[in-house]
């Protein structure tokens, strides 16, 4: 039987968005450890959700509002039944009490039938279903759990999964704070916090799941629990990096930093300055180890090259990146200015247009500029392999980032992550 109760009421319907709880992948269906589960449809399974009146009209308003509202995100296409998104937004009282209904009791492995399921926050993962679950299935999109508030003295930022990083820059714009969010800004909060995540300083921060201080998790049993150092520490430090199966995660809080402005520019070079950027690249990876302020996104494709450099601060041409001055591009995309990173993110904005899918891979190297050209090479002709053989249809992209030591020292007196990382200079090509 499904049980809804309000977390802060007895009993009483004081607030807010309705879960599904389960902890499955976000497409795949819940692990059945060898038992065979008859799949139902959306119908039915709403049907089922429970005999309280209240409670059913609710989740079934929910389920028509969706079905023109959301249902697929640009880069996740499955064309869905219906989706449980909106179910209803309320304060009790105006008061932010009792905001999560959970509907409790899915103990799939004690049961004879099994419902799929996924879970979405930003939808920004491109394979096609990857953030969404097709017509057999239901939908959970957070897209409605989109709080962003920053506290009274501006030291930690509450945010939902349900927002996208280029609206908290927004939001946070003219604060004099900032959070180690993702550089695109259609990433969604909630992938990019449980999977690691690198921000435009990861020197400063780390990654930008070592900037939680706690999150709010809503367990398969239906519980909903506060993970942080203090509390439920296994789970907490599962979820820095550790990916969404462990719960739904509703909240994040996040320690910020201080800043407002910082330098910024996006210039394009040719092909065959490959081999003066990435002796550029290798003499700024070392002088990145001493100057935490310093960022740098290097995107290579067959034909040209993408370099964004960034510095937390206002500036003028910091001389950490002398390297790169003295590469004329081929393109200035974007000049040199000192801007808030709601103004910067867009520079990196990556829409991406259905039908597409992606197969991403990465790896870590140390720095070492003969392996940087072998895997700029590789690429190259992989590329060109790969284009021939579809007809054009198919192209590979490439992005080199620097990982410096003191982002991996910064993670471990955040309490650390997954990962496991050496506090040494490295390169994660992806």
């Amino acid at each position: 039987m499904f049980i809804c109760r309000s977390r802060g009421g007895s009993g009483i319907l004081k607030a807010t968005i309705f879960l599904l709880v389960l902890f499955c992948s976000p497409a795949a269906p819940w692990g059945t450890s060898g038992v065979q589960r008859q799949r139902k449809r959306p119908s039915e399974f709403v049907s089922e959700l429970t005999n309280d009146t209240l409670t059913k009209t609710l989740i079934l308003q929910a389920v028509e509002d969706s079905k023109t509202n959301h249902i697929d995100s640009d880069t996740s296409r499955a064309g869905l039944a219906c989706s449980i998104s909106e179910i209803l937004f309320s304060k009790a009282n105006n008061t932010n009490e009792g905001y999560i209904v959970a509907i409790d009791g899915i103990e799939y492995t004690n049961r004879t039938n099994a419902y799929w399921f996924a879970v979405r926050s930003g939808g920004h993962n491109p394979n096609p279903t990857w953030a969404s679950i097709g017509a057999d299935g239901l939908l959970v999109d957070l897209y409605q759990l989109n709080t962003v508030q920053l506290s009274d003295d501006s030291r930690i930022l509450t945010v939902g999964p349900g927002n996208r990083w280029g609206d908290v820059y927004r939001r946070l714009n003219g604060t004099g704070v900032s959070v180690a969010g993702a550089r695109v800004p259609e990433v969604g909060v909630g992938g990019q916090l449980l999977g690691g995540g690198l921000s435009y300083f990861p020197s400063i921060s780390g990654l930008s799941c070592d900037s939680l201080r706690s999150v709010e998790v809503v367990l398969g049993n239906g519980s909903v629990v506060t993970a942080s150092a203090q509390a439920n520490a296994d789970l907490f430090a599962s979820l820095k990096g550790g990916g969404a199966n462990l719960g739904i995660v509703t909240s994040f809080d996040l320690y910020t930093t201080a800043q407002d402005r910082v330098w910024f520019e996006l210039n394009q070079y040719s092909a065959a300055q490959i081999p003066q950027l990435l002796a550029a690249l290798v003499e700024y990876e070392g002088a990145a180890e001493q100057d935490s302020k310093a960022g740098l996104i290097f995107s290579p494709t067959s034909n040209l090259t993408a370099v964004g450099l960034f510095y937390a601060a206002p500036a003028v041409r910091p001389s950490i990146f002398r390297s790169f001055y003295s590469i004329p591009p081929y393109q200035a995309l974007v000049p040199p200015k000192n801007v808030t990173l709601a103004d910067l993110s867009p520079a990196f904005s990556s829409p991406v247009e259905a039908p597409t899918k992606f197969d991403i891979v990465a790896a870590s190297t140390k720095v070492n500029l003969e392996l940087y050209q072998q895997i700029y090479n590789a690429f190259v002709q992989t590329s060109s392999d790969l284009s021939g053989s579809t007809g054009g249809k198919a192209v590979m992209l490439c992005s080199l980032q620097p990982i410096t030591s003191r982002t991996v020292i910064k993670g471990r007196q955040m309490g650390g992550n997954v990962f496991g990382l050496s506090a040494e200079p490295q390169m994660c090509t992806h």
